[in-house]
């Protein structure tokens, strides 16, 4: 559908919740009385796409094993169904369409997306999130990033395996907190998910997250969401207003969807004041640089390492990592988190080679005592 004809029709049938669909056709034969009906036709659908689905990347993400999408202007299509990122060849349209449609998108939120707002965060549906930018912030024209946590391609994660799926069921029902930590797409949010549909049905569950990713099947969950500020730079609820209102709330555990700024410090003080079994997501490397990436995100904001490593040895009682291995996804190590004479140590208790085999390491012994 080209940009053109969609302004008109939004215009036309603006405000309207139940579309008429001999009206829109009309509507369409008006502007472009030179298409066929079958061009018609494939116009009206692609309206409803438009208006009620992801318009132009509508036959995309109607596939639900993809977890990944990048459109690099108008001129390449990457899609990741779990085995890495690799370019197809589709449709798209052309950068006003994009443009336009993004746009749409933003509307429908209050916001704006154009020359001045050259960027939009948004939730298109639970567990899909997007991501747009215009240049000149990027090179050749419009790019979005859509993250999916939809496809669960459990045959391909090593957590299903019976042993380790029993450490991670005594970590829950023993309340034990923990963060999960690796790279961009290792699966901790789903890792996190299934963990947390091991928790007891009598527990009250609060998750916290800028965008609904958690879709867990448990009786007791209150979802909580941060709001960015709309047009005008008013309405905005960060991530540090929900802890406060989450501790108000009698939460049996608190989770963070993923902690990537100020709030974790507000998280740490939250789940040292007597709640047990938090949890949550961080972007790490390796297990053993989760210190130092918290300790960073503390002192950008005024709090000192020593600090930072105090309240995360109080709050954390294990860390497990992610690690893909020959591209699937697994948990590469569960590690104690420790203070040691005022230095914060990451201790390995379980740990899994290239074949997916269990190590038990120096704080296997510990690790079974505490659960």
């Amino acid at each position: 559908m080209s940009a053109e004809i969609f302004q008109k029709l939004q215009n036309d049938f603006a405000g309207i919740k139940q579309l008429d669909g001999a009206g829109v056709v009309e509507k369409i034969r008006d502007s472009a009385p030179w298409l066929s009906e079958s061009q018609l036709a494939k116009e009206h659908r692609n309206f409803h796409d438009w208006v009620n689905g992801y318009g132009p990347l509508q036959e995309i993400l109607s596939d639900r094993q993809i977890s990944d999408l990048f459109v690099n202007g108008s001129g390449s299509v990457w899609i990741d169904r779990g085995l890495g990122l690799q370019r197809i060849e589709t449709e798209i349209g052309n950068e006003k369409l994009l443009r336009e449609f993004i746009n749409f998108l933003a509307l429908q939120r209050g916001r704006l997306f154009d020359d001045a707002h050259p960027f939009l965060d948004a939730e298109l549906e639970p567990g899909l999130r997007l991501h747009a930018i215009l240049s000149p912030l990027v090179e050749g024209g419009i790019h979005i990033s859509i993250r999916s946590n939809q496809s669960r391609s459990g045959s391909s994660s090593n957590w299903l395996n019976l042993e380790v799926s029993k450490y991670l069921s005594k970590i829950v029902k023993a309340k034990k907190s923990f963060l999960i930590s690796g790279g961009t797409g290792a699966g901790k949010t789903t890792l996190l998910s299934a963990m947390l549909e091991m928790a007891e049905p009598s527990e009250r569950i609060l998750i916290l997250e800028d965008t609904h990713e958690l879709r867990i099947n448990h009786p007791h969950v209150v979802q909580m969401q941060s709001k960015m500020p709309n047009s005008d730079g008013s309405g905005e609820w960060t991530l540090q207003d929900l802890i406060r209102q989450a501790l108000r709330m009698r939460p049996t555990r608190i989770v963070m969807g993923e902690v990537r700024g100020r709030e974790i410090i507000d998280f740490l003080l939250a789940l040292n004041t007597g709640h047990e079994g938090g949890c949550g997501t961080i972007h790490a490397n390796s297990a053993k640089d989760v210190p130092s990436r918290i300790a960073a995100l503390g002192l950008l904001h005024g709090v000192s390492r020593e600090a930072m490593h105090a309240q995360l040895a109080s709050a954390f009682d294990l860390l497990i990592h992610l690690h893909p291995i020959r591209e699937y996804r697994s948990i590469e190590s569960i590690n104690l988190v420790k203070e040691v004479s005022g230095m914060l140590i990451i201790i390995p208790a379980i740990t899994f080679d290239s074949d997916f085999k269990i190590n038990f390491e120096e704080g296997f012994e510990e690790f079974e005592q505490m659960l």
